[in-house]
């Protein structure tokens, strides 16, 4: 199973890497909430995100809500 962490400190970001897949899950990473978002809208995106909620750009806040909308969408 595919899981995002979206964080923009990198200590945090490679911490929970490093324990996810030590649970043997595949991660994908992003370092603000657009490439967040852009990868959350791919036709295979991860089913579950751990996305922080202050980042550059769009916050972790507004990357849930355009995941949400782009989700009732389809």
């Amino acid at each position: 199973m595919k899981i995002l962490i979206a964080d923009d400190d990198p200590l945090s970001l490679l911490y929970l890497q490093d324990i996810l897949q030590d649970w043997e899950y595949e991660v994908l990473t992003a370092s603000d909430g657009d490439t967040a978002c852009n990868i959350l809208q791919q036709p295979d995106a991860p089913l579950i995100a751990i996305v922080d909620w202050m980042m550059p750009g769009l916050d972790g806040g507004e990357v849930c809500r355009r995941i949400r909308a782009t989700v009732k969408n389809r």
